[in-house]
């Protein structure tokens, strides 16, 4: 008679939650140039944004209500507040463009990084059918950076 192997019991859910958390933090901080990166990015964005944010704080200058174009200083004045708003709406556009493309090479960076080492974790956990939200969870923050 052949003896069947004992069925293998998985680790639940927090178990494998706070070893692949240990295993990501213990990752992340080995490499000091990602880690010398990331707090970089962190300290220096908020500062590059308060450096170009009085430009795009600027009160915009308001058109009157009744537009007279007869005299030349009523030219002047609409021509004056037409610059006005260009300035301070090229000043937001940076910015906004600024923080969409530092946003875009850090997600390009992180999933350069991270790609090699998911696909091998991934088909671990494949070869032992274990219950896969623990690592999506676990993988949340660091999508979201």
């Amino acid at each position: 008679m052949r003896e069947e192997p004992e069925p293998v019991c998985t680790p639940g859910f927090f178990s494998q939650f706070a070893t692949l958390l240990g295993r990501r933090t213990k990752i992340f901080f080995r490499d000091r140039g990602q880690v010398f990166l990331q707090v970089a990015i962190l300290l220096c964005f908020p500062c590059l944004v308060a450096l170009f944010g009085p430009q795009g704080n600027e009160a915009l200058l308001q058109y009157p209500d009744a537009i007279e174009f007869t005299s030349q200083d009523a030219v002047k004045e609409m021509q004056t507040i037409g610059e006005n708003r260009a300035k301070v709406g090229g000043a937001v556009s940076g910015i906004i463009m600024f923080q969409v493309v530092l946003l875009a090479l850090m997600g390009s960076n992180n999933a350069a990084r991270k790609l090699p080492v998911e696909r091998k974790i991934l088909e671990k956990k494949n070869s032992v059918e274990s219950d896969h939200s623990p690592t999506f969870v676990v993988k949340l923050p660091s999508s979201a950076a």
